[in-house]
């Protein structure tokens, strides 16, 4: 991911892993803020609200379920990441 690359809050039935390789990422999960860097892993589960933003990242990620875009739901309002 570029730096300055964002996704708003979302959820939808997959699960996602994401293993950092190089660079940071700020991650939240419903509701909880966490900076991951290089060998830094963390889960999201199915159904949870997550959104990310980068300064840059490369990452590896898995999925766990429906990959469709049909599946996801956005929030209407709300932050995206970084949390201020």
């Amino acid at each position: 991911m570029a730096s300055g690359t964002s996704f708003p809050d979302h959820r939808h039935s997959a699960a996602e892993f994401y293993a950092v390789v190089a660079g940071t990422a700020e991650w939240r999960v419903d509701g909880r803020s966490v900076t991951l860097g290089s060998t830094s892993v963390i889960e999201v589960p199915s159904g949870e609200w997550h959104a990310t933003s980068s300064s840059p990242m490369l990452c590896c990620y898995l999925w766990n379920g429906t990959v469709d875009f049909d599946d996801y739901e956005f929030r209407d309002t709300g932050p995206t990441c970084p949390v201020s």
